[in-house]
C-alpha cells in the first residue's frame, strides 16, 4: 500500500503520520524494528529498494516513510524511486506500507493531463514513456524522466491533503485542542489568539498548552492570551526583508510599526531582523553548492522552510550589503544598551538607511 500526505499544514500532517506510525507499531511492530524513515537530504536508493521489495516467505510487515523527496529530493533519487515503483512494474511488496510525506501541496503534473487528452505533445510524450518502459525494463525513462511523472504517480495513490485552515476551521481546531488538553477557552480568547498567531498550528499548540496550564481548570480568557502570547513575527519578517530589498521604505516602516503596535518589543524585533540577515549571509555562502532547500538545510542545520524562503531573497542583496546591514543592527543593539536613544527610532532609521 502507498499513501501520500501533503499540504502546507505540517502540524496536522505530522500528527497524522504519528498516528499511522503508532497504529503500525501497536498492530505489527511494538519495538519499531521494521520502520524505515528516508529524508530527501540523505536519501539511500538501495536501502529504499530493499525496504519496499519482497523479502522472502517469512517477511514481516514493514513501514517505510519517505519525507520531502518530491519537493527537495535530488532528481536522480526521484527517478530511481519512480522507476522502482512504476516503470519497472515491481511496485511495493504486499508486506510493505509506504508513506510519502511533503510539507507543502504537490500539484498534479502536466504529463497526466496530456495522457488523458490523448493528443498534443503532452499526450505523445506520455505515450512514449510508456512504450520505452515496456521495452527497456528497469532503465526505462532514464533520458525522459520529469518530476511530474513521480508526482502524478503518488497522486494516484491514497492521498490526504492538509491545507491551511480558514478562520472558522482554525477557531474550531483551537477549541478542540484546548479540550484535548483538558481545558476550555472562551470565544473571544480564541479570536484574540488567532489574531496574534495566525494559522501556525505548531505555535498555536504550544500557546494553548501554556494557557491551559495557567488557567488551571477555568476557561482561558482573552486577558490570559494578551498576557502570555506574542504576535508571530516569523512570517512578517520575510515581507519586511522583501520590502527592504525592493527599497519600499513606506511598506517596511508600516510592517515595523504593525509589530510594535501588536505588543512586540524593540529588542525582540531587532533580534529577529538580525537573525534573518545572518541566515541570508549563511545561505549566500553555500548557495553555489545547491539550490535544493533540503540539501542546504542539512548543511546549515536550519529548517528547510527557512532556507527555501532565504533562497528566494538572497539574490537581492550582495554579501557585502548583508554584512553592512548586520553591522548597523549590531550598532543599534549596542546603543540601546549604552545610551538613552529610542530603539524604535533607531529601527526606523535602519529602514531609511537600507532603503536610501
Amino acid at each position: 500500500m502507498i499513501m501520500f500526505l501533503h499540504g502546507e499544514d505540517t502540524y496536522r500532517s505530522h500528527q497524522r503520520l504519528g498516528i499511522l506510525r503508532k497504529g503500525f507499531q501497536d498492530k505489527y511492530d511494538p519495538q519499531g524494528h521494521n520502520i524505515a524513515v528516508f529524508e530527501a537530504a540523505d536519501f539511500d536508493v538501495a536501502a529504499f529498494a530493499a525496504a519496499v521489495g519482497a523479502q522472502g516467505l517469512f517477511s514481516k510487515k514493514r513501514l517505510v516513510v519517505v519525507k520531502r523527496l518530491l519537493t527537495e529530493g535530488r532528481k536522480a533519487d526521484q527517478q530511481a524511486v519512480w522507476e522502482r515503483l512504476h516503470v519497472a512494474a515491481r511496485g511495493v511488496d504486499d508486506d510493505a506500507i509506504v508513506i510519502f510525506w511533503e510539507g507543502e501541496k504537490v500539484a498534479v503534473g502536466g504529463g497526466r493531463r496530456g495522457a488523458r487528452s490523448g493528443g498534443g505533445a503532452g499526450g505523445r510524450k506520455a505515450a512514449g514513456v510508456k512504450k520505452r518502459a515496456a521495452g527497456a525494463g528497469a532503465n526505462a525513462g532514464a533520458d525522459s524522466f520529469q518530476l511530474k511523472h513521480l508526482q502524478d504517480f503518488v497522486l494516484k495513490q491514497r492521498v490526504e491533503l492538509y491545507g491551511v485552515l480558514d478562520w472558522s476551521q482554525g477557531a474550531s481546531w483551537v477549541r478542540a485542542e484546548a479540550k484535548e488538553l483538558g481545558g476550555e477557552i472562551e470565544s473571544q480568547a480564541v479570536q484574540v489568539l488567532l489574531g496574534l498567531v495566525g494559522m501556525d498550528l505548531w505555535q498555536l499548540h504550544n500557546e494553548i498548552v501554556k494557557l491551559v496550564n495557567y488557567a488551571d481548570g477555568r476557561a482561558v480568557t482573552a486577558g490570559d492570551v494578551a498576557l502570555f502570547v506574542r504576535a508571530n513575527f516569523s512570517e512578517n519578517i520575510f515581507g519586511f526583508i522583501d520590502a527592504l530589498a525592493t527599497r519600499q521604505q513606506a511598506q517596511a516602516v508600516r510592517l515595523l510599526y504593525e509589530q510594535l503596535e501588536s505588543g512586540l518589543n524593540e529588542t525582540y524585533i531587532l533580534t529577529m531582523i538580525a537573525r534573518q540577515v545572518r541566515i541570508l549571509l549563511a545561505v549566500s555562502s553555500v548557495a553555489h553548492v545547491s539550490q535544493q532547500p533540503g540539501v542546504l538545510a542539512a548543511q546549515l542545520k536550519l529548517h528547510p522552510f527557512v532556507v527555501k524562503k532565504a533562497l528566494a531573497q538572497v539574490g537581492r542583496f550582495s554579501p557585502e550589503r548583508l554584512r553592512e546591514m548586520l553591522q548597523w543592527l549590531l550598532e543599534i543593539d549596542e546603543r540601546t544598551k549604552t545610551s538613552a536613544a529610542q530603539p524604535r527610532h533607531m529601527l526606523e532609521s535602519f529602514v531609511v538607511r537600507v532603503c536610501g
